[in-house]
C-alpha cells in the first residue's frame, strides 16, 4: 500500500507581532500542546473503558511529575512548563513551531510504532540537531519543546524551537530549507517503507546495470581478440551481441583519446552516442526493460512521500530512469574505451614486431628496422643467460625511438594515468619476451623460421598479457569495493 505524503506545517511567531503572530500566541501553543487530556494519551483508534482511561492518566501523571506532557533534547529531564512559558514571553527572536502529522493507516503499515510517544521522541530528538545545522543555528543554541497528540486517524508531533541567543531574525524559512527539513522528516518516521523500496530499486537497478556489464563484456570479446567472454552468460542473442560489439567500436572511434574514463568528463556527443547505446541494451531485453520500468515505478512511490503532486511524481520516475540509464552508459563506455586501448595496443605491436624481422612498418626508417634487426641477431651471439636483460633494454629503446614513441604515446594516454607507468613497463616485458624468443631461434640457425614463429607467439603473449589486465582490474575492483565497505562500516 503506498503511504500517503507526509504532512508538515510551519509556523512562526515574532516578537512585538500582535495576534497569531506574537510571542503571546506561542505561549498559547504551548499550552495547547501539553494538554494531558485523556483522549490524546490513548492510542487512537482503541477504545478503553473508563477503568482503564484513569489508570492510563494517573501512570502517565504519577511518572511525569510537574510535566503537561512535554519531552525536550535531554530524556532523563522533562521541560518545567512554566519555566518555559517565561523564557517564551521574554524570547526577542522568532519562534517556530511545527506540526508532522501522518495517517493512522500508514502508522499501522509501517509497524505502528508512530501510534506511540517513544518513535516520535526519538525522531525528534535525532533530527532537531540536524535542522539546526539546516537553519544556521548552532546546535547548542537551540532550544526546543515538543508534544504527541495521538488524534484519531492521524497521530501528530508539535515542536516549538526558538534559538538562544537569537542572531536569526527571519521567520521564514526558504523553500530550500523547508525541503530539506521535510527530506529529513521523511527519513526518519517512513523509515521501514523506504527501506522496503530502497532494497527493491537496488535489486532492480543491479538487474540492468549487472546484466548490462555482462553484456558489454561479452560483446568485447567478440571486437578484440584474446578477450575471455563473461563467466555469466549474457541474454543477448549471438546476433544482438555482434551488433552491441559494432556499436561499441563505432564509439570508441569517437573518444577524446585520454583522460579519465567518466561519462561526465566526455563531450556532449560521446554522452549522447553513449546514452543511445545504453537505451539500444535496454530495449533489446525484455528483462532489462522490466527491471528499468520497475525501478522508475518505485522512485515514483518513494516520491509520494513528499506530495501529492503527480508532475513531481513522474519527474521523479524520470530521473530515476534516466540516472540508470547512464549508470548503464558508463559500462557501454568502458567497453568503448577496453576496446579503444586494445586497438591502440594492437597498433603498437604491429609496427614493434615488423621492426624486430627487419621488415620496416608505414612512416619508420628503414635504417631503424635494419638496426634493430641487426641488434636482435646480435643477441643470439649472447650466453642464454644474459639475453632476457639484454632484450628488455632493447624493447625499452626501441619504445623510446621518435619514430615509435607517437604510437606508443597514444596508447598510454588511453590508460587511467594511474595505470600508464605499470603499462608501459608490461609492454616493454612483452616486447622484451618477444625479442628473446626470436633471439633464440636466431641462436639455432633458424632466423627464416624465427620471424613467423616470433608472431605467433607475441599473438599467444598477448593473450596471456591481456588475461593478466583483466585480473589487475579485478583485483582493483575487489579492493575498492572492501574499502567502500569500511568506510560504510565506519560511517554507521
Amino acid at each position: 500500500m503506498a503511504l500517503r505524503p507526509l504532512v508538515i506545517r510551519l509556523h512562526y511567531y515574532l516578537p512585538g507581532a500582535r495576534g497569531d503572530r506574537g510571542v503571546g500566541a506561542a505561549q498559547g501553543h504551548l499550552r495547547y500542546m501539553g494538554n494531558p487530556a485523556k483522549e490524546e494519551l490513548c492510542r487512537a483508534g482503541q477504545r478503553q473503558d473508563p477503568g482503564e482511561e484513569a489508570a492510563i492518566h494517573a501512570a502517565y501523571m504519577a511518572g511525569r511529575p510537574g510535566s503537561l506532557g512535554y519531552f525536550g533534547p535531554d530524556e532523563r529531564h522533562l521541560p518545567d512548563p512554566e519555566a518555559l512559558d517565561r523564557e517564551l514571553r521574554g524570547h526577542r527572536g522568532p519562534i517556530w513551531r511545527l506540526v508532522v502529522s501522518v495517517t493512522e493507516a500508514d502508522a499501522r503499515a509501517m509497524g505502528g510504532q508512530l501510534l506511540d510517544r517513544p518513535a516520535w521522541e526519538d525522531a525528534a530528538r535525532s533530527l532537531l540537531p540536524k535542522m539546526a545545522r539546516e537553519l544556521g543555528i548552532p546546535e547548542a543554541h537551540l532550544r526546543w519543546v515538543a508534544a504527541v497528540h495521538r488524534k484519531e486517524g492521524h497521530p501528530h508531533l508539535h515542536l516549538l524551537a526558538w534559538e538562544v541567543p537569537p542572531k536569526r531574525t527571519k521567520g521564514r524559512w526558504s523553500p530550500g530549507e523547508m525541503r530539506q527539513v521535510k527530506r529529513m522528516w521523511v527519513s526518519a518516521l517512513y523509515r521501514p517503507e523506504r527501506e522496503r523500496l530502497g532494497q527493491q530499486m537496488a535489486a532492480a537497478k543491479l538487474a540492468v546495470v549487472g546484466g548490462g556489464r555482462v553484456e558489454v563484456a561479452a560483446a568485447t570479446a567478440l571486437a578484440g581478440p584474446g578477450r575471455r567472454p563473461p563467466a555469466t552468460p549474457p541474454r543477448l542473442s549471438p546476433r544482438r551481441s555482434r551488433e552491441l560489439a559494432a556499436r561499441l567500436d563505432a564509439l570508441r572511434t569517437m573518444l577524446p583519446g585520454g583522460g579519465r574514463v567518466a561519462l561526465a568528463y566526455m563531450p556532449p556527443g560521446v554522452k549522447q552516442a553513449a546514452n543511445d547505446r545504453a537505451e539500444w541494451l535496454l530495449s533489446s531485453v525484455p528483462e532489462y526493460q522490466e527491471a528499468a520500468d520497475r525501478y522508475a515505478a518505485l522512485a515514483r512511490e518513494m516520491a509520494r512521500h513528499y506530495s501529492d503532486d503527480p508532475a513531481a511524481h513522474d519527474q521523479a520516475a524520470r530521473k530515476a530512469r534516466e540516472d540508470l540509464t547512464q549508470k548503464l552508459a558508463q559500462h557501454v563506455l568502458r567497453g568503448a574505451a577496453d576496446l579503444d586501448r586494445a586497438a591502440k595496443r594492437d597498433q603498437v605491436v604491429q609496427v614493434a614486431l615488423a621492426t624486430i624481422r627487419g621488415r620496416g612498418a608505414p612512416g619508420l626508417p628503414p635504417e631503424l628496422a635494419e638496426r634493430v634487426h641487426r641488434e636482435v641477431l646480435a643477441l643470439a651471439r649472447l650466453p642464454a643467460n644474459l639475453r632476457p636483460d639484454a632484450a628488455l633494454a632493447l624493447a625499452r629503446r626501441l619504445l623510446a625511438e621518435p619514430a615509435l614513441a607517437s604510437e606508443v604515446r597514444w596508447y598510454l594516454e588511453a590508460l587511467p594515468p594511474r595505470r600508464r607507468q605499470a603499462g608501459e613497463e608490461r609492454l616493454a616485458a612483452s616486447l622484451a619476451r618477444s625479442i628473446a624468443h626470436a633471439a633464440d631461434y636466431a641462436a639455432h640457425r633458424r632466423e627464416v623460421l624465427a620471424s613467423s614463429l616470433a608472431v605467433a607467439w607475441w599473438s599467444g603473449l598477448m593473450r596471456d598479457v591481456r588475461r593478466e589486465e583483466r585480473r589487475a582490474e579485478a583485483r582493483e575492483a575487489e579492493e575498492e569495493a572492501r574499502r567502500k565497505r569500511r568506510e560504510g562500516g565506519m560511517a554507521r
